[in-house]
């Protein structure tokens, strides 16, 4: 009998040795499913693709992972629909839930580094 256990992760996301952001999300090994509780990219990092990024390099570290889900603050909802995630009911000024797939992000990175 496998006994599947839960990792929980607080992980630096950092760009030539320098910490850029962080992320905190809950993973049991060989599931299809991750839960971000927490994607944050600081300051002057903001917009340059480290937050696209580490979500791809979670998606190549767990080999079986096909979905992240998690609770999007109002602030974040529009960066989770530009990267293709599909958004749950969203209402002014509230925190939707939303569910991003390997292959959405996938092409949408690929748009995105095709046209430069």
């Amino acid at each position: 009998m496998q006994i599947n256990m839960e990792i929980e992760m607080n992980d630096k996301i950092s760009h030539n040795n320098e910490i850029v952001g962080e992320i905190e999300y809950q993973y049991i090994p060989k599931s299809t499913i991750l839960y971000i509780d927490e994607i944050a990219i600081y300051g002057k990092n903001k917009r340059k693709g480290f937050g696209e990024r580490k979500l791809w390099n979670l998606f190549s570290t767990y080999p079986n992972l096909r979905y992240i889900v998690g609770i999007s603050t109002n602030n974040a909802i529009p960066f989770w629909k530009k990267i293709g995630s599909k958004l749950g009911e969203v209402k002014e000024n509230s925190d939707c839930f939303f569910t991003l797939e390997k292959h959405s992000l996938f092409v949408y990175l690929r748009r995105k580094y095709e046209n430069g």
